[in-house]
């Protein structure tokens, strides 16, 4: 007796029938093309090849491109990293954005609207559309050389945002001052036009290993923009609360980076005003970075006022002269914030701790420090000794800069000094291996060129 078919149930039929769901992929961005014989292109993928190579996203041959002699085997690639996306010029022959030449080898920023030509300016092959949701700000047109990237941060009075140049691709920081910017009832304001641009001039020509380089500074009516240098590692604040120890070789070997640049800033007359962990960046997240100090310029740029918002925003790290309202101040303040940062590195907790700020700022101008006995476990009495000239109520018994330098906890590592002075050079170089030993400072000497 043969086998009858099995019956199929009208749920089996259904479910043969039904056609997969395909995933269909929006596309980031649309290649329009100018020649006729030259399709466009969706883009989907993070790159995109143009050239002759049969491995190219799109192969050129004669019949989509007649001047074929004009294409290398790999002319032009696209990439796409987050938001931002750059062409590579693979070329002998030449791609131009916008009729001007990139270079072989060389990275330009791609916007909506622009047009790639290759060979020749005049040869138009693509028009480029973007599909990336930009935020839309109306930024001064000087500014344009710059591609403005994801918000990377917000203080009280504006916006950190990621930026690239367009021809170089480099990362900068954009922060964003408002001119006239409310908080509470304190309405904070930029210093005068005049004052603001003599600043700015003394502070881009600032140049120095840990302090945070101002390139150029842009202006609307309502805002100022201060471009800067980019870092990679982010704010102290997080290496700090990082669940990976935090020796004290470690923290002297930061602590020393932020006070060479607070000397720096001291000579050249420049008091911070606003020294703490979220500006001080590192370099990389990796054992033993380089830092640079950051917004050592809003001293200058912003009013009395709004300087004092600012600061008492953050009054853990304010020093009881400042608190106290009646009472000048000098650049000792700096002494005091740097060692509250310092007590912070070593112990994981701050000096001044209460319900609230007020009961935060009766402690600073009290003096009461809060060592926490289990927080210091461990740490060397030479560092406790140095935190506790630092965190000297009276501004004029307080430990001064060259003072710190030529306390023990300092002046006898050798070794760390040398390293931090060969990391000022440029000279300064770790391996791997000797970053993830934990190996306090890696014996190196200069390099000899």
């Amino acid at each position: 007796m043969e086998d009858l078919p099995g019956t199929q149930t009208q749920e089996d039929y259904i479910e043969s029938s039904q056609e997969p769901e395909i995933d269909i992929i929006k596309p980031w961005g649309r290649l329009c093309g100018f020649l006729k014989t030259l399709a466009s292109v969706d883009l989907t993928e993070s790159t995109f090849t143009f050239g002759r190579a049969p491995n190219c996203t799109l192969q050129i041959d004669k019949q989509n491109f007649p001047q074929l002699l004009n294409v290398s085997k790999v002319h032009f690639q696209i990439v796409k990293e987050d938001d931002m996306v750059y062409l590579i010029d693979l070329s002998k022959n030449g791609t131009f954005i916008n009729s001007e030449k990139v270079g072989r080898n060389n990275r330009h920023i791609i916007s909506d609207g622009d047009i790639i030509s290759i060979g020749h300016p005049s040869t138009r092959i693509y028009y480029f559309s973007s599909n990336i949701n930009i935020e839309d700000y109306n930024y001064p047109e000087e500014m344009s050389k710059y591609f403005i990237s994801k918000r990377i941060g917000r203080g009280a009075f504006g916006e950190v945002h990621l930026a690239y140049d367009k021809q170089t691709c480099e990362k900068f920081a954009i922060k964003r001052l408002n001119k006239a910017k409310s908080s509470g009832n304190v309405e904070g304001h930029i210093s005068p036009p005049e004052k603001v641009k003599t600043e700015i001039e003394i502070l881009t020509s600032f140049s120095h290993a840990f302090i945070i380089q101002m390139k150029e500074v842009f202006e609307s009516d309502r805002e100022v923009f201060l471009v800067l240098e980019y870092m990679s590692g982010g704010e102290l604040t997080s290496r700090i609360l990082s669940s990976a120890p935090f020796p004290e070789g470690e923290v002297k070997f930061i602590f020393y980076q932020i006070l060479q640049a607070v000397r720096y800033l001291h000579l050249n007359g420049v008091t911070h005003r606003d020294l703490k962990p979220e500006n001080v960046l590192l370099c990389s997240d990796t054992p033993f970075p380089m830092i640079k100090v950051s917004d050592f310029g809003l001293s200058k740029i912003l009013d009395d006022t709004s300087m004092m918002e600012t600061v008492c925003g953050t009054v853990s790290y304010a020093a009881p002269e400042v608190l106290k309202s009646s009472e000048k101040y000098n650049k000792k303040i700096d002494i005091w914030s740097c060692g509250v940062i310092l007590f912070y590195m070593l112990s994981r907790t701050l000096p001044f701790r209460g319900p609230d700020r007020d009961a935060i700022a009766r402690k600073i101008v009290a003096g009461q420090i809060g060592w926490v006995s289990k927080a210091w476990k461990g740490v060397s009495v030479s560092a406790k000794d140095l935190i506790r000239k630092m965190l000297t109520i009276d501004p004029e018994r307080r430990i001064s800069t060259t003072g710190i330098f030529r306390h023990d906890w300092i002046e006898i590592d050798k070794r760390m000094k040398h390293s931090v002075e060969q990391l000022m050079i440029g000279t300064f170089e770790e391996s791997d291996s000797e970053r993830s030993s934990g190996t306090l400072y890696p014996e190196k000497r200069p390099r000899m060129n």
